[in-house]
Order: structure tokens, then sequence, then C-alpha cells
């Protein structure tokens, strides 16, 4: 979970301050969910792929986005400097994969629980 929709898209689309400039948030949002389709069809393509060519269409899938790039904005501007931009999306995405961690434990223990 934690791969496909929060490290993949912040490849291309780090997690921004508020007031950061950004390109059109349609577009952002367009490329988001491509992002994560595309990255948990990779996925599942090469952890379940029964022939060589799973392996190469899950592969070309999880770059596919990355390739075609993400919108960025015309000018970038905002009112922190760069390194506090850094640090906040550092931040989240250790935030993210904390959350996503204590989800994966919790629901291991209920699943194995109910045996």
């Amino acid at each position: 979970g934690f791969v496909t929709v929060q490290l993949a898209p912040a490849m291309g689309l780090p997690p921004e301050l508020p007031g950061a400039g950004a390109a059109d948030v349609t577009t952002r949002q367009v490329w988001w969910f491509a992002t994560v389709a595309a990255t948990g069809w990779g996925l599942w393509l090469i952890a379940f792929g029964q022939s060589n060519f799973s392996w190469v269409f899950g592969v070309t899938a999880l770059a596919i986005p990355h390739i075609i790039g993400a919108p960025e904005p015309d000018i970038l501007t905002g009112p922190v400097p760069p390194e506090i931009a850094a640090h906040f999306a550092s931040r989240s995405l250790g935030t993210g994969l904390a959350a996503w961690a204590i989800l994966g434990a919790s629901c291991s223990y209920f699943w194995n629980k109910g045996a």
C-alpha cells in the first residue's frame, strides 16, 4: 500500500507545503491516480505473473508515469525555503510509512486472531 499510494506518486509529486506554487490541481490529480493505478498493476504483475512477459509489462507499468512526468508549475515559488519543504516531504513520507506499518501489523494481528 505504501509504495503504491505514497512512495511512487511522491517520486513525481512530492508532498507540498501549503501555499507553495504548484501545477493545476486537476492535472496533478489525474497524474496521481494514473500513477497509483499503474504502480498497483505493475507490482501485481511482478508478484503474481507467471511468465517473463509479466515482469516486462510490470516494470513498464511502473516506469510509464515517471517517463511521462508529473505536471510541473510554470514558476517555482513558495513562502518557505526549499530546505523546509524537503524536511516536510520527508516527514510526510515517514509518517505515511509508519501509518501503513501500523495498519499492516494490526490487520495481521486481527486476521490471525480470528483464524
